[in-house]
């Protein structure tokens, strides 16, 4: 006979269950809490029990595949037996599995909870302080800047390891001094997102050749990004002398 505690789990990763089913047909704005309710086969009370509302659910939801996501990161990030381009190669690989495990929840996380689709934009300062712009419309109140906070902190904190992997490259001196700012990790980490998210099948994207010739795989987009992320697309026979011509100043160490 199951104990409280473990009937109480139950109810809690059916909750969740039925929340990510509803939320990933519907998104966030569409979704109701009835919808969840009666596909969990539960009461409104547990809901508001274990969760409060249908935000903190959706919360509690994404948070728990944020978590896990951040472990596998890491450990990629901390593997000692593999070099800076190998670590940014299995960093890509489980970010693009992971975006495609969730190609209707991360893009809602973002655009909807995040403020992306209202314009509000965020990030930590220097100083600790967290500050939040919006670059169209009004400025949403304290109470509703607070929520779309933590999910943009959510999304900020998944290209951490990535970018720690990059600083170490730049202390290594792998990188020329034209690209050793570490914004550039994160402006990698993001853009393969929005490869993703704008993509109509994310399983398979762009195309080798041709019109109807095979899209790539994720392992292999996340290769191929990296790869020429890190050497380049040009010719490393005709590299020198292209980049003389077009940048005479540029730095090339």
């Amino acid at each position: 006979m199951a104990t409280r505690a473990e009937r109480e789990r139950e109810k809690k990763a059916s909750l969740l269950a039925a929340a990510e089913e509803v939320f990933t047909s519907k998104g966030y704005t569409d979704a109701t809490l009835d919808e969840i309710i009666k596909l969990a086969d539960t009461g409104k009370g547990t809901v508001y029990r274990y969760f409060g509302n249908k935000e903190n659910l959706f919360y509690q939801l994404v948070l728990g595949k944020h978590q896990a996501l951040m472990e596998d990161l890491w450990a990629l990030a901390r593997r000692e037996s593999c070099g800076v381009p190998e670590r940014m190669r299995l960093l890509s690989r489980r970010w693009l599995r992971f975006l495609t495990e969730n190609k209707v929840l991360w893009p809602v996380v973002g655009n909807e909870m995040a403020g992306m689709n209202k314009g509000v934009v965020g990030d930590r300062q220097p100083d600790g302080t967290y500050r939040q712009y919006v670059r169209w419309g009004p400025m949403p109140s304290p109470e509703k800047l607070a929520e779309m906070q933590r999910y943009q902190e959510m999304i900020n904190e998944e290209a951490e390891p990535l970018a720690a992997v990059y600083r170490e490259g730049v202390e290594q001196g792998l990188f020329r001094r034209s690209a050793q700012h570490q914004d550039i990790a994160y402006h990698l980490f993001f853009g393969m997102a929005m490869v993703l998210f704008l993509h109509p099948d994310p399983e398979r994207v762009f195309r080798r050749g041709g019109q109807g010739s095979a899209g790539l795989t994720l392992d292999e987009l996340a290769d191929n990004v990296i790869t020429h992320f890190l050497f380049g697309m040009v010719d490393p026979a005709k590299r020198d002398a292209l980049e003389v011509a077009d940048h005479p100043s540029s730095p090339r160490a």
